[in-house]
């Protein structure tokens, strides 16, 4: 047993001594002369050149590693740049006894200053797509089943990236450009993948944290499962779920929560403007893939506003298909303003549309081509909907998006204890586009709509709107200019809340009372038809009840230019005040609409009554007729006398004729004067 134990040393003796000698000669190797024999294995592999340019350390040990600096890897022959790849520094360290069993464990992968271009050519070919050189030589399927060796399995433990640039070029030159300040990926013995980023998109900081599980399998298409949390531009996301075919982009079964005090934040890190709104949160479930996504449980929150349902997405088709199915208990206007836009409104206050000084309606082209970027299946329900001061409720929108003609089949809502219909169509195809919008309104009361905007001017007077039009053009000036269709109002019986109203509106005597009382002028009915023909609009009955006056409308609304020329013409039921009422203009513009009173009919009729006439003199309309009964009632009365110039002037020459017996000189000369001054 001695003599055993001595020869044992002296074999552990020579091993250690033999292992030295070893240690030092390796450490005397040159390993500069294998960079060539790696260079050419990648290219015999790859059909790309690997350049080893810097210098190569090796290192022995346990934990043997190699360091390489200036290392760079082939573009593709079409590329834009001639590497692909470049680092300053990489290091890799491997654990020496997994290796002896037939394992790679590489205990640290470390790269700095990484320069990485991604790219594709213009027939969507990647750069990262890589091919067998001409060199290499595939071993025959005999012997490749006849061969023993089995390949090695890889294990990274720890992986470390400082200081990387990543540049992803689409086939048309888009550039998107990611700056990794650090990234740590260390992985358990579970092929857990803990992950921490520090980074930059654009230039909107990024920060990753989480675990992915999977990985080891990632390169045979197996399943991750997601645990992360991201922090970008001001919002912090959560993700969660598993990538059934992450090679592939398919099986998603993910969540997603997504909260932030700016959505303008997320403009940098998504490349595209985005609207100014307050705080926001989104959540929603992503499943499919392979271009077919399903969005379940989807929930939008800005402000005090919530909106939920779901939408599939289909990318697969020439145009992408959206269907959406969505809801919301409340929606404010108010939370959707863009607080940017606002700004920007207030510093070109009093700036018109281009070309449109003074207009309302724009000049502006249409953006028809926008209506092309998706093909869009909506269905909204909203119990509230706040827009300013106005309060809809039962709110519900079917709307139709398809190769740029849009269809709202059916909007319906209703407000202030009446309902509103719309239904619109636009065919953006067509040159120049058209337009067909209906609407129809029943039961609306002013009172109310006053009162939700703030003003107590009115009560009562319940609204029947029905509003058919068509037109055609690339803008709304365009369209408004070549309306064809009809509009119709009535509105029943209101109370107008103003002293002045009071006053012009009701005799003397009453509006004396209602003042007295705090009561307003009674509206008993208001109508108003239009025919509007190639942008021109003309009033049929267009009357006004107002108790002790009626007022008749005639005249037009010119769409083409935004001018108005209406003429309204009192009626008196009763009171001296009322029947000097004077007939009055309402001209100038949509924009700047001016009233002005007939100079003409005022002087006849002071005439006529200095002179006593009552010649012509009309009779006052019945009390209790409808405003479509009024109107019929005044034109035929009206057929008997002529116009209200004619009328007035005629009574004045009636009464001179009368009272003084004036020669055929004097007449000849007051219808000279009514000649010069009428129209």
């Amino acid at each position: 047993m001695r003599h055993l134990f001595i020869v044992l040393g002296v074999l552990l003796l020579l091993g250690v001594v033999l292992a030295g000698f070893a240690w030092v000669a390796l450490q005397r190797v040159d390993w500069a002369q294998y960079k060539q024999p790696v260079e050419a294995a990648v290219l015999d592999a790859t059909g790309r050149k690997l350049d080893l340019a810097g210098n190569l350390v090796v290192e022995l040990g346990w934990r043997p590693g190699v360091q390489i600096e200036d290392v760079g890897f082939e573009n593709a022959a079409w590329g834009s740049r001639p590497q692909m790849l470049q680092a300053k520094r990489l290091v890799v360290r491997l654990e020496l006894m997994p290796l002896l069993f037939g394992d790679v464990v590489v205990d640290r992968l470390e790269l700095v200053d990484l320069d990485v271009l991604l790219e594709r050519r213009a027939d969507g070919t990647p750069n990262w797509e890589l091919a067998h050189g001409e060199s290499a030589s595939p071993r025959e399927p005999e012997a490749e089943a006849a061969s023993d060796v089995q390949p090695l399995s890889a294990w990274l433990r720890e992986a470390r990236i400082e200081n990387a640039v990543i540049v992803v070029r689409d086939a048309a030159g888009v550039e998107q450009r990611f700056h990794v300040r650090r990234l740590v990926a260390q992985m358990d013995a579970r092929a857990h993948l803990a992950l921490q980023l520090e980074a930059a998109y654009g230039e909107a900081p990024v920060q990753v944290r989480g675990v992915i599980s999977g990985v080891a399998e990632l390169l045979a298409n197996g399943p991750l499962d997601l645990d992360l949390q991201i922090e970008a531009g001001g919002a912090v996301a959560d993700l969660s779920g598993r990538v059934a075919e992450p090679l592939e982009g398919a099986g998603l079964d993910l969540a997603l929560k997504l909260a932030g005090d700016r959505l303008a934040g997320l403009a940098a890190l998504l490349g595209t403007a985005l609207p100014d709104l307050g705080p926001y949160s989104l959540a929603l479930n992503l499943s499919g893939g392979s271009r077919n996504y399903a969005i379940r449980d989807f929930a939008l929150g800005v402000g005090r506003s919530q909106i939920t349902g779901s939408l599939d997405v289909d990318l697969a088709r020439a145009r992408p298909q959206i269907d959406a199915s969505l809801a919301s208990a409340r929606i404010d206007t108010a939370d959707f303003r863009d607080r940017s836009a606002e700004v920007a409104a207030e510093a070109s206050s009093g700036v018109s549309s281009r070309g449109s000084p003074g207009r309302i309606f724009a000049a502006d082209l249409l953006p028809v081509s926008e209506l092309g970027m998706a093909d869009v299946r909506l269905a909204l329900a909203i119990d509230s909907l706040e827009a300013g001061r106005l309060v809809f409720s039962n709110t519900s929108l079917g709307l139709r998006l398809h190769d740029r003609r849009l269809e709202i089949d059916a909007l319906h809502t209703e407000v202030a204890g009446g309902r509103v219909d719309l239904s619109l169509s636009f065919d953006a195809p067509r040159r120049p586009p058209s337009l067909r919008l209906a609407v129809e309104a029943e039961g609306v009361e002013a009172g109310q709509l006053a009162s939700q905007l703030g003003s107590d001017l009115v009560t009562g007077g319940a609204l029947d709107i029905d509003v058919r039009v068509h037109g055609r053009g690339a803008s709304l000036q365009g369209i408004m200019a070549s309306l064809e269709g009809t509009g119709k109002l009535e509105m029943g019986s209101a109370v107008i809340h103003h002293a002045a109203a009071g006053i012009v509106l009701s005799s003397a005597e009453s509006a004396l009372q209602n003042w007295l009382r705090g009561e307003g002028a009674e509206i008993a009915c208001l109508l108003a038809d239009f025919v509007i023909t190639d942008g021109i609009a003309r009033p049929g009955p267009l009357v006004a009840d107002l108790g002790s006056v009626a007022l008749i409308g005639t005249g037009k609304l010119d769409l083409r230019t935004e001018k108005i020329k209406l003429r309204f013409d009192p009626s008196a039921r009763s009171g001296a005040a009322s029947k000097l009422l004077p007939p009055f203009e309402l001209k100038g513009t949509f924009a700047d609409p001016r009233t002005r009173v007939d100079t003409v009919a005022v002087a006849g009729r002071a005439v006529a009554m200095l002179l006593g006439s009552k010649k012509h003199e009309m009779s006052p309309p019945p009390h209790g007729l409808g405003c479509r009964e009024l109107y019929a009632s005044h034109q035929s009365a009206q057929s008997l006398r002529g116009s209200t110039t004619e009328v007035a002037l005629d009574t004045a020459l009636g009464g001179l004729a009368d009272r003084d017996n004036a020669a055929k000189v004097g007449k000849s000369f007051l219808k000279g004067v009514k000649g010069f001054l009428g129209r």
